[in-house]
């Protein structure tokens, strides 16, 4: 990666480090929200703007300069150092991130913010010493910032110093007092046999912030060693009534249902944990490929069937736009784009995508979410039957989204038969479940940079 010469300008920088990173025609995922502009002069406040119009038309290269424009004008506003490493992140772009933000804290040597954000990216890139080094430096400099504290415990943690983990865990705890950084130390207790301070802790936080996800979890988790599978089983309920897509908590309650003899609705539980886990290791391996080669039109493409089955559809749909315009199949493309858009709602849109996709399994699968969000459940199911029926093997990620036709059909039983045979296909161009598993830190998919300052 080269380096921006002492003499340049950031703004000149940027271009040097984008060069080395990315090709012309780089589209980054979802736009960033704006920084905070109230406090920012109208100058700086016209570059971020005219930034974010740059994002949301694909223009990575713009983008970055406008926002280092504003940077450059106002390098005391911490939003601007978040919106920066936003952009960098949504683009796959973390390589090209350190070293910007190295020269940067050359520039600027005061600034924790150089190195908080140098160490997101590290942190994304598997970089655990230097990481650890940038978040000790951002810690130096800014204090009464929880967030390198939080960051430094979640990589000792996954380095297995416990210890070290603890303490940085309550440093950043001592300093904004949260139920979700309670849940860490409360974790990290547990994981160390100290399981009389963790009940005390838990007990604490949850008599004061009863509706946080983790928290709730980790009381699961420690009712679990006490052999109170009732207590565990209403808190592990309670996590996913407040986040539905925790994996661990679907995880241990599909354990205390099949003891208890509930076969069928642990072996739910067991393949909607698998799912999620799924989705969050692939997405981390893709995104490691996307950092490696943003050119790769596969990747784009799998990111954005990936998207589309977790949920996510503003996103899916920002990586088909890229998928296409980096040469992946048009037809696939089309029926995903199809797709996308019936989820949407935006119907006209789908039935034009339709007729671009030249049929087949995946056209099926698009047409049959169009019908359903038509209203037509007859024909979307048997369009789905056809989608399943089709000569062409439906890869993992089409038939979860398969699934979820079935689901929204009320065939709760071929649902379920489908996510078990979803979970069992490969999925072409990324490794299998036990070559990921382990591979993922705690937090690593946590991928957004931390609260404005």
């Amino acid at each position: 990666m080269r380096r921006a010469r002492p003499g340049q300008s950031i703004r000149t920088g940027v271009l040097v480090l984008l060069c080395a990173a990315c090709g012309p025609g780089e589209e980054p995922a979802p736009a960033p929200g704006p920084p905070k502009s109230d406090a920012l002069p109208a100058p700086a406040r016209a570059h971020v703007q005219r930034a974010l119009e740059a994002q949301r038309q694909g223009e990575i290269e713009a983008a970055l300069q406008e926002a280092v424009a504003a940077l450059e004008l106002v390098p005391d506003n911490p939003s601007l150092y978040r919106l920066l490493s936003k952009l960098f992140t949504d683009a796959g772009l973390d390589e090209g991130a350190i070293a910007f933000f190295e020269e940067v804290a050359t520039r600027y040597p005061s600034r924790p913010e150089p190195w908080l954000y140098r160490g997101f990216h590290e942190y994304h890139r598997h970089l655990w010493d230097e990481a650890l080094r940038s978040f000790a430096r951002a810690a130096e400099l800014d204090p009464a910032d929880p967030e390198p504290h939080l960051r430094r415990g979640l990589i000792l943690q996954y380095m297995g110093r416990f210890e070290e983990a603890l303490d940085a865990f309550r440093a950043a705890y001592a300093r904004e007092g949260s139920a979700a950084t309670a849940a860490r130390v409360v974790e990290i207790l547990r994981v160390m046999g100290r399981y009389e301070e963790a009940e005390q802790q838990a007990r604490e936080i949850l008599a004061r912030e009863p509706d946080q996800s983790r928290l709730q979890l980790e009381a699961a988790r420690l009712a679990l060693h006490r052999g109170d599978d009732e207590a565990a089983e209403a808190h592990l309920r309670r996590a996913l009534e407040l986040e539905p897509t925790l994996a661990e908590a679907r995880r241990d309650l599909a354990g205390i249902l099949l003891r208890s003899g509930r076969a069928e609705a642990g072996r739910l539980e067991q393949l909607l944990a698998e799912r999620l886990t799924d989705y969050v290791e692939t997405k981390a391996f893709l995104m490691e490929r996307l950092g490696a080669n943003p050119e790769d039109p596969s990747v784009a493409l799998y990111l954005a069937e990936l998207e589309l089955g977790g949920g996510r559809p503003d996103q899916a749909l920002r990586w088909f736009e890229r998928a296409a315009r980096l040469g992946a199949s048009p037809e696939r493309v089309a029926a995903g784009r199809a797709e996308t858009l019936a989820l949407m709602g935006q119907l006209e849109g789908a039935e034009r995508e339709l007729l671009r996709s030249a049929g087949g399994a995946r056209a099926e699968l698009a047409r049959a979410t169009l019908l359903l969000r038509q209203g037509a459940r007859e024909a979307a199911l048997a369009a789905l039957e056809q989608a399943l029926g089709a000569p062409e093997t439906l890869d993992r990620d089409a038939l979860y989204r398969a699934a979820d036709r079935l689901r929204d059909l009320g065939q709760a039983s071929r649902w379920v038969e489908l996510m078990a045979r979803a979970s069992g296909v490969a999925r072409p161009g990324a490794p299998g479940r036990a070559a990921l598993s382990g591979s993922v830190p705690p937090g690593a998919m946590e991928r957004e940079p931390g609260p404005d300052r």
